[in-house]
């Protein structure tokens, strides 16, 4: 329990309680670097370069997005559950289809997600 109650508080900042089951993700990670990736306003767009990067360096994403977050079409289902620990997301999410379950699996937010064809930019990625 001490040890879920850190990994908590390492992720989320001082936790005074905790019901329920703590991810298993959220334990499993502790060997590795964890990023975290903030957007605030604008656009991030997350390339299969730049998770290909992450995966080779041994880091895992935490992206905490209040804006607009693309997935490229590039991107894997398979490179984006592995490098990707979670996604707090308050804004619209664009991804192509094939990755919106895994997307879903690591969302912790109210954000939806969306297909890449309606986001306004998407004849760009």
């Amino acid at each position: 329990v001490r040890l879920a109650y850190g990994r908590l508080e390492e992720m989320c900042g001082n936790v005074v309680g905790y019901e329920g089951e703590v991810p298993r993700r959220w334990l499993e990670v502790e060997e590795e670097w964890v990023e975290e990736l903030e957007n605030y306003s604008g656009t991030l767009i997350l390339t299969r370069e730049r998770l290909e990067r992450a995966k080779e360096e041994g880091r895992k994403l935490r992206i905490e997005n209040y804006a607009v977050l693309v997935v490229e079409r590039g991107v894997t289902p398979e490179l984006l559950d592995e490098v990707v620990l979670s996604i707090e997301s308050y804004g619209p999410i664009y991804a192509p289809r094939e990755l919106h379950r895994v997307i879903a699996n690591k969302i912790e937010g109210a954000g939806g997600i969306e297909d890449i064809d309606c986001w306004r930019g998407a004849s760009t990625t």
